[in-house]
């Protein structure tokens, strides 16, 4: 199984993050998109990074960047939602997706539970 952890963004790294993410999500559906067209926004993009109790992550596959995603956290209930998830178009079919859902809680030591996944502070 993959090492994956869930490292945060900082605030110099959100513009190669939103654009990793919307090449990402052009990648998977160029065929439908017209020329400069995009699946999403960077204010769509901002507006879910920037929403109230939401974490940005760079999701680290063993040791090397492979994607990144978006989180709303409750602090109360250490849960939280999905917001945006992609993988490095490199990484597309790789499985690492799922398994950044569903890593495993051994891998933080301090860390909030989305779901099944984790992130780690």
């Amino acid at each position: 199984m993959t090492d994956i952890t869930l490292i945060p963004v900082q605030e110099h790294e959100k513009d190669e993050f939103i654009r990793a993410l919307q090449q990402s999500f052009r990648l998977a559906v160029a065929d439908d998109l017209d020329d400069g067209e995009e699946v999403i926004s960077r204010e769509e993009i901002e507006e879910s990074m920037n929403a109230p109790k939401a974490e940005s992550y760079h999701i680290v596959a063993d040791g090397e960047k492979a994607g990144g995603a978006v989180i709303v956290v409750n602090a109360e209930t250490e849960r939280g939602s999905l917001d945006l998830l992609f993988m490095f178009p490199q990484k597309h079919g790789s499985g690492l997706g799922r398994e950044s859902v569903a890593c495993d809680r051994a891998a933080a030591p301090r860390s909030t539970r989305v779901g099944n996944a984790y992130a780690v502070f």
